[in-house]
């Protein structure tokens, strides 16, 4: 079983299910046994922060709900009056930063950026359909992930959104379109910033794929690998590279990488500069993921999986937030890409949190210690 470190603090033996047998499609090789279901989420302070179509969650490990702040109150000056989506963000410090979209045809939208209380700091607009933003350990500015553009970089203080600098189709090596996730990875002091490709899965064509960007000297941001490394994923969604045990494992919501529905795309590498080998596509044993959207490693072996339930019907609460184990599985030998070149492994999947509407991700974080009441 792979045994992540250094993303969560240690987690101790939740209850115990019966170990199942995995049922494997793949290319050579027999059946593998899934383990019992993994542990997180025992101490007191472990949660999650979930945005959904209409507010921003913070759950207890348990399920049940620690704070909820309102969109319409987070950015009132457009989404008190205006039909609007929270996206992707990250924690700052002890600020959240999330993206925001309203509901027009541009897809305009921007970056809000407030405390555990739910006091907004500040508000960017003007941003073409915004799906993630991080903060660049570099000079302190915001990376902001716009789907229909590339990565535009505005100053910290959320202050103006005119960009310092862009990385999008301009660039020589810009492997394809539509990118709709960041994740900053730290590594031997270099920035690297892993992104995730939606593609255009339009009349059969796919042409998702994730990239890991060296950014730390921003006049010279370079590529630094591709995956798949030949063909393509199908839509994926919220990649994540993170360490564990003496290598790094990278996972990524690929939302129709199998036949019936979602799957989980797991992939191992020694040092996250050296390109990732595949190694499964997990797949529920529950049923498949109506459209899988974000996946998160967390301690004790375990996935914290979100998938935001049927495409576009952000009314229906039918959302989901899962814990699934990463099976005992050595590297496939086959690029992972959609023409034949993967395998396929059945897991359960425990479900964490049910009826969410519309969830973007669930990023696994400690509780504040102090937040208001949920809005009624």
């Amino acid at each position: 079983m792979l045994q992540l470190a250094a993303c969560t603090k240690p987690a101790v033996e939740t209850a115990p299910a019966s170990t199942e047998t995995a049922a494997v499609t793949e290319t050579g090789g027999g059946p593998h046994t899934e383990t019992e279901p993994p542990v997180w989420g025992t101490d007191d302070d472990d949660g999650l922060a979930v945005p959904t179509d209409r507010a921003f969650s913070l759950y207890r490990a348990d399920g049940t709900l620690h704070a909820e702040h309102e969109l319409a109150k987070l950015v009132p000056s457009f989404c008190s009056t205006s039909d609007c989506f929270l996206e992707g963000g990250s924690q700052d410090g002890d600020l959240f930063l999330h993206t925001w979209v309203y509901g027009n045809l541009t897809f305009e939208g921007g970056v809000i950026a407030f405390g555990s209380d739910g006091a907004p700091v500040f508000t960017t607009t003007g941003h073409a359909f915004p799906h993630d933003v991080v903060r660049d350990p570099n000079e302190g500015s915001l990376i902001v992930c716009e789907a229909l553009r590339g990565m535009r970089w505005i100053v910290g203080d959320g202050s103006s959104n005119v960009a310092l600098r862009w990385l999008d189709d301009a660039h020589p090596d810009w492997p394809t379109n539509t990118p709709n996730a960041l994740d900053l990875v730290t590594y031997e002091g270099r920035a690297l910033l892993l992104v995730t490709y939606k593609g255009s899965p339009l009349f059969g064509v796919r042409t998702g794929a994730l990239a890991l960007w060296d950014i730390t000297d921003p006049d010279t941001i370079t590529l630094v690998w591709r995956f798949p490394d030949d063909g393509y994923l199908d839509t994926p969604h919220g990649a994540a590279l993170r360490p564990y045990g003496g290598g790094w494992i990278l996972v990524y919501a690929h939302t129709r990488g199998g036949e019936a529905g979602g799957t989980v795309g797991v992939a191992v590498t020694d040092r996250p500069d050296a390109p990732p080998a595949y190694v499964a596509d997990l797949v529920p044993s529950g049923g498949p993921y109506e459209f899988l959207r974000g996946v998160e490693p967390v301690d004790g072996g375990a996935l914290i999986v979100t998938d935001a339930g049927e495409e576009f019907a952000h009314v229906q609460a039918d959302g989901s937030v899962m814990l699934v184990g990463a099976p005992d599985l050595s590297p496939a030998g086959v690029s992972g890409a959609v023409d034949g070149s993967q395998r396929f492994v059945e897991v359960v999947a425990t479900p964490l949190i049910r009826d969410l509407a519309t969830p973007f991700e669930a990023r696994a974080l400690t509780l504040p210690p102090e937040v208001t009441a949920p809005s009624p």
